[in-house]
């Protein structure tokens, strides 16, 4: 196998690997929760969070109006019981009874504006649970295929990576070392294709004297344009 031949599959394994590592890249940055998810899940709390308010709301308006119906049952109890004979007394008596009677009115009504809003509020989270519940479903769709293309990748790599040691195994040290230094200084692309008298890396249109010297496997010919070093498909 030729010098060039052999960088140029050596070429073709890094760019593979280098395109493997950026797609983990991206997987790695995507298995996080989404802005839908996100957003979701905010809203889903928000509203989880406002229907226990309500809840607390109405549980504590209907404890006050049951302590109030009590209040009022003692003291008619008393009043009427037959016991109280103090005149004075027993108008006292029924006016703190009228004005028992008055507030627990007022908070019957709170009570039921509370029930309203509560229901509203359940409305309300149902909805939004119902929004999160596909959220998601989506999202953990999106997050399976992802963990399933990163194990499929992560094998991709670690066949290339097992190939790239065993041909780098066979070629001539002094031509790694270059490629590499070359390599790095090109983008990542230090031996690039030829096909129809073009370089494949910078479209130029090569001289005949160059692509009849990059005929010959067995020397390194670069491309006047780039200075990539140059392969005859």
């Amino acid at each position: 196998m030729s010098n060039v031949q052999q960088l140029y599959q050596l070429q073709q394994l890094d760019s593979k690997i280098d395109a493997t590592n950026r797609r983990l890249k991206e997987i790695a940055a995507n298995l996080v929760e989404t802005e839908v998810y996100k957003i979701a899940k905010s809203a889903r709390d928000a509203a989880e969070s406002a229907l226990r308010a309500c809840r607390a709301n109405t549980t504590d308006i209907d404890l006050d109006v049951k302590s109030l119906q009590q209040k009022i049952a003692k003291n008619e109890d008393r009043l009427y019981g037959g016991k109280l004979t103090n005149p004075k007394e027993a108008a006292s008596l029924q006016e703190e009874i009228a004005s028992t009677k008055r507030w627990l009115a007022k908070r019957e009504e709170d009570l039921l504006e509370a029930m309203i809003a509560q229901e509203e509020a359940e409305t309300t989270f149902a909805a939004r649970q119902s929004d999160f519940a596909t959220a998601e479903q989506q999202w953990q769709t999106e997050q399976a295929a992802l963990f399933a293309e990163k194990k499929a990748l992560e094998a991709t790599l670690t066949a290339l990576t097992a190939d790239r040691k065993s041909l780098i195994a066979r070629m001539d040290a002094a031509d790694v070392a270059h490629y590499r230094k070359l390599r790095a200084k090109k983008g990542g692309v230090a031996v690039t294709g030829v096909a129809d008298g073009n370089c494949l890396s910078c479209g130029v249109m090569l001289t005949h004297r160059i692509i009849q010297q990059a005929e010959d496997d067995s020397t390194l010919c670069y491309c006047e344009s780039c200075g990539r070093i140059l392969f005859i498909l």
